[in-house]
């Protein structure tokens, strides 16, 4: 808060003068009210199933938007046991407007700039005696 408050920046950024509060106006006044709690962040329109969801700090939760999520439901995905998760046609996480995540470009892909599946590694030894 020191430098904050002496430079006008934090870590060397000036994060209350342009470009930045242009583009992230709402950056300008974070430090002003509450600087720690999570105001603004938004959960919103996910899918969760078969696991644990939503584990906000009693303290956090009046700072958080939680709206339009898909929890303790069947979501309907097509095949989990063959790894296919997208949602079908009539899973209840389109009636609030989901948006399919576009599976077929995440994860690995053949690249001759990235890793590719399997990973091969050349493995090298150390000679202790040298």
């Amino acid at each position: 808060m020191t430098e904050q408050k002496e430079k006008g920046t934090i870590y060397g950024i000036a994060y209350n003068k342009p470009p930045y509060s242009r583009r992230y106006p709402a950056l300008v006044s974070i430090l002003d009210d509450t600087p720690k709690a999570p105001e603004g962040n938004s959960i919103h329109k996910n899918v969760s199933w078969g696991g644990k969801w939503n584990s906000v700090y009693k303290e956090a939760a009046p700072y958080v938007n939680i709206t339009d999520n898909l929890v303790d439901m069947d979501p309907l995905i097509v095949d989990i046991e063959k790894g296919d998760f997208r949602l079908k046609k009539d899973s209840p996480a389109h009636a609030f407007g989901f948006k399919p995540l576009p599976l077929d470009m995440m994860g690995l892909y053949k690249s001759r700039t990235r890793a590719n599946w399997p990973v091969e590694h050349e493995v090298r030894t150390t000679d202790s005696k040298k």
